[in-house]
This record gives C-alpha cells, structure tokens and sequence, in this order.
C-alpha cells in the first residue's frame, strides 16, 4: 500500500481513488517549477509523475538531489521558439522571467 500522508481516516475515504491510480499515475508538468512539487499536491505526490521544468540551473540543481521517486527534473526553460534566452532572476526568485522586469509593476 502507498503513503498518502493523509490520516487514516481520510485515506480510508479516498481508498478507491489510491487504488486506481496507484498502478497509473497523473502526469503532471509543473512549468517555473522552483521549490518543488506545490504544497496542495502533496498529498497526492504518491500518484503522480511529474515532469517539473524550473530554468534557474541552481534551483533545479536543488530538487535534482534530493532524488524523490517520480520526479524528472529538466534545467530549462519553456516557451514558443528553440534557443537560448536571458533569463531574469529577480530578488523575488519566484517572479524571475525570461520577460525583462517591468519597474512600473514591480512598485505596486
């Protein structure tokens, strides 16, 4: 049986739902994916495969090692066109953008 992290209690309601997709996972792509699997998900994380995409090589480089079951994390940012770009990292690192910074939105 899987680890839900739910209580007892909760599991035992969502038991169909575990044992459905524990052989079948949900494919979930996570595009800026700095700090890791989003805290609602968590509970879920032993149904899901992720596919998390985070261009900041540090921040990936973090989620990297820490080497949880299936999680495939890619250095490299998504958008319209193959190439490279300047990407923006901002002091907010979560804001950081292959978008310059814009001061007027920035000072709301």
């Amino acid at each position: 049986m899987i680890d839900s992290g739910f209580p007892s209690e909760v599991f035992g309601a969502m038991s169909v739902l575990f044992r459905e997709l524990e052989q079948d996972r949900l494919r979930c792509i996570d595009v800026g994916a700095r700090g890791g699997i989003q805290n609602h998900w968590k509970p879920y994380r032993a149904l899901i495969e992720l596919d998390a995409f985070e261009p900041d090589p540090e921040a990936c480089a973090v989620q990297q090692q820490a080497k949880r079951p299936n999680e495939n994390w890619y250095p490299v940012a998504l958008g319209p066109a193959s190439g490279t770009a300047k990407l923006y990292i901002l002091k907010k690192a979560s804001s950081s953008s292959l978008y310059p910074p814009n001061p007027a939105v920035m000072s709301v």
